[in-house]
């Protein structure tokens, strides 16, 4: 909500997580590097899981 309101502020422009972070006063540790989180892909694949469906 704070990033939504931020970019209300600035004409409907971007606002990174990191820059929300930073104004919200967040430790350096806890920033992400270039202001982007980084998902990475599973290594495996979990067994059990149902297969989809074929629509």
């Amino acid at each position: 909500m704070a990033a939504a309101e931020e970019s209300k502020h600035r004409d409907g422009a971007r606002v990174t997580l990191r820059e929300v972070m930073v104004k919200a006063g967040a430790p350096e540790a806890w920033l992400p590097e270039d202001g982007k989180v980084k998902h990475e892909m599973p290594k495996s694949v979990p067994k059990g899981l149902p297969k989809p469906s074929g629509s």
